[in-house]
């Protein structure tokens, strides 16, 4: 098992659908027993429930801080003895031989098909860390289906100015297009003060089409 810990705490983020915009709303946080905690985030809930947003079953109380909720998450990990578990976490350049569950949930956003909801990592940045993440903005963008290829080295640049998001980060393709956005919460990543020197390596991992390009799975190398 890795010592170093991919993730002390990993953001609960809810859309409405595809194409609409994320809600960060909540926050599971790392014990030192190494199980996990969680509580809404009750700033951020107003605009979530005006946009259709409703607690969580399994949460149900908006000003409850629930503790030792890392066994009720894991469930939304592909089940052990699942033949292609192995497969499923490679994607997501994860391994149960070198993570916990907190941290496998961190690198595959506990992601259910056809799920509203993302557990989405503010990841303890250091050498050697890579995780896979979809790009923001595809919907929007409409970007042909050569846009890019799988295995395409592409480029970042911090928005500090943008008006959505100050911490938004924009990835660019080999010839300079913009292709999307790394996705709220993964983006604190590629900050300056986060990466203290450090310089990521962006790769095009999967492409999934519709007659054009749907979704945009990238490898993040630091």
């Amino acid at each position: 098992m890795n010592t170093q810990k991919i993730a002390d705490r990993i953001f609960l983020s809810w859309r409405g659908a595809a194409g609409k915009k994320r809600h960060v709303v909540g926050v599971f946080s790392r014990t030192e027993t190494g199980n996990a905690n969680f509580h809404y985030l009750v700033v951020n809930i107003r605009e979530a429930f005006e946009n259709g947003f409703r607690p969580m079953t399994a949460f149900p109380n908006l000003d409850t801080h629930y503790e030792n909720v890392l066994p009720l998450i894991s469930r939304r990990l592909v089940d052990s003895e699942r033949s292609d578990r192995v497969d499923y976490l490679r994607f997501w350049a994860a391994d149960d031989n070198l993570q916990d569950d907190f941290d496998l949930i961190a690198l595959t956003q506990a992601w259910l098909t056809n799920d509203q909801y993302e557990f989405l990592a503010d990841f303890n940045v250091h050498s050697g860390l890579t995780f896979v993440t979809d790009l923001a903005g595809q919907t929007h963008l409409n970007l042909g289906k050569d846009e890019v290829q799988e295995n395409d080295v592409l480029t970042f640049e911090n928005e500090p100015e943008n008006e959505h998001d100050p911490e938004a980060v924009a990835v660019l393709s080999e010839t300079g297009k913009k292709v999307g956005y790394i996705k709220k919460v993964h983006c604190r990543a590629f900050l300056p003060e986060t990466l203290n020197g450090i310089e990521p390596t962006i790769t095009v991992h999967k492409r999934e089409m519709n007659g054009k390009l749907k979704r945009l799975f990238v490898k993040c190398s630091f």
